[in-house]
């Protein structure tokens, strides 16, 4: 349809051209309808190919999804055993980098990443949430936010920042990021500290790097074990870790727990 539109409106350009020029030519084979027909199906097949990529270079391309696979992380930040990711979202935004007193070397200098800012898009390019410090805060359009502490971190691709494994704080608000135990940055592309001179003359100075990087969010995975027994009127432990990680496993341990509680008093009624 789009190659289509496009030659048409060539042709047309083609034709209002010729006719402002009161070209003889135009008006003799126009008026032939066989003549003008073939010279169409030509003038189409001799420019197709041209057409065609004009118009793809016109034509808004969605990005392309990455494709997140933890087993192709380095081991040293991939998240422990018994989580699932529950979130998956690129961030895109500047680091403000400045130019400190180097730890533990007197007399050297280095710069020092102060003021990350980035906005979250989850894979369709819709904006869930932000990212900003000090302290580092994942923060979610609902309102919820977490901070972390980091666990560990592994090298990356040369100018690209390195992989982190942070362990999530207790999130604030009942949102999104509830239940978040750990966040990975993964997919990093750029934001290094600046290749600028970093020295004892110029402390202070401050400069910012653009950057882009896919956060993944861990939270606990629930699996409701056959051997598991719910007490009447107890919590079900799974459900207060995993209610807003799988609604389906939820109403599981949920329906655990009646059924435990309904039987509980049938029992009672029984002996009464």
């Amino acid at each position: 349809m789009v190659a289509t539109a496009c030659i048409q409106t060539h042709i047309r350009h083609v034709v209002s051209a010729a006719v402002s020029k009161n070209c003889f030519f135009y008006l003799l084979f126009w008026t032939n309808t066989r003549l003008k027909n073939r010279l169409l199906r030509a003038f189409a097949a001799v420019s197709a190919a041209v057409l065609l990529s004009a118009c793809d270079a016109m034509t808004p391309k969605m990005p392309m999804a990455s494709v997140f696979t933890p087993d192709s992380l380095p081991d040293a930040v991939k998240v422990p055993a018994g989580h699932q990711v529950a979130l998956e979202t690129v961030g895109v935004g500047e680091i403000t980098c400045e130019c400190r007193d180097k730890a533990n070397a007197p007399g050297m200098t280095e710069w020092v990443f102060v003021v990350p800012n980035a906005v979250r898009n989850d894979r369709s390019g819709k904006q869930v949430g932000n990212y900003y410090g000090p302290p580092a805060t994942w923060e979610a359009k609902d309102g919820s936010e977490v901070t972390a502490t980091q666990l560990a971190v592994a090298p990356s691709g040369a100018g690209n920042l390195p992989y982190p494994l942070v362990k999530a704080n207790p999130a604030v608000g009942s949102g999104t990021m509830r239940g978040v135990r750990c966040i990975q940055r993964v997919a990093s592309k750029s934001g290094v500290a600046p290749g600028s001179v970093c020295s004892p003359a110029s402390k202070g100075a401050r400069e910012i790097v653009k950057y882009q990087a896919d956060y993944i969010f861990w939270k606990v995975a629930c699996v409701l074990r056959a051997a598991e027994t719910v007490q009447p009127g107890a919590s079900v432990p799974c459900c207060s870790d995993c209610r807003l990680l799988s609604n389906q496993t939820f109403l599981r341990c949920a329906s655990r727990a009646a059924g435990a509680a309904s039987l509980a008093a049938n029992a009672d009624r029984v002996r009464a």
